[in-house]
């Protein structure tokens, strides 16, 4: 066999795919505002966003820039199903979405100068086959918003 490579007949692009990520970010970024942690547990799994608004310390910043509306996240992450990372199918009655927001109030708290009353979040739940974008909505928010904790402070979001 004689064996050649030509990239083009590898690359993949759509024009749909696209506008479907442009589309999850404009849905995430309708999704309501929530206090860190949510009040209710919930099911599901997704992505989501953590913002800064306390008005003092390292981060202070942030409450300008969030302070009459939610711009600028300081961490992006997501929580997957059980089982999403081998493939299986999604079970929608997990709440891996809420147990990760918790852990993060959790680490927040641990910390000698951020209180979780300092934080909200917003999320959206993608279930289904709707659970096969996870980690590219995750990945294209970070691109779109660039989070400080995301893209300079490395290692908060590793469980």
């Amino acid at each position: 066999m004689n064996f050649t490579f030509d990239r083009s007949k590898h690359v993949f692009y759509s024009p749909e795919f696209e506008e479907l990520i442009k589309d999850t970010i404009r849905f995430f970024n309708g999704t309501p505002v929530q206090p860190m942690p949510p009040i209710e547990t919930f099911e599901g799994a997704g992505v989501y966003a953590l913002y800064y608004i306390g008005k003092e310390g390292l981060y202070g910043t942030f409450h300008d820039i969030n302070r009459l509306e939610y711009k600028q996240p300081i961490y992006v992450g997501k929580a997957v199903p059980r089982g999403w990372r081998q493939g299986r199918v999604f079970d929608s009655s997990s709440s891996e979405l809420y147990r990760r927001l918790c852990d993060h109030s959790k680490s927040i708290r641990l910390a000698e100068n951020l209180e979780p009353s300092d934080f909200l979040c917003r999320f959206m739940i993608l279930e289904y086959a709707a659970s096969n974008l996870i980690g590219t909505v995750e990945a294209a928010l970070i691109r779109h918003y660039q989070p400080l904790w995301n893209c300079i402070v490395d290692g908060f979001g590793n469980p």
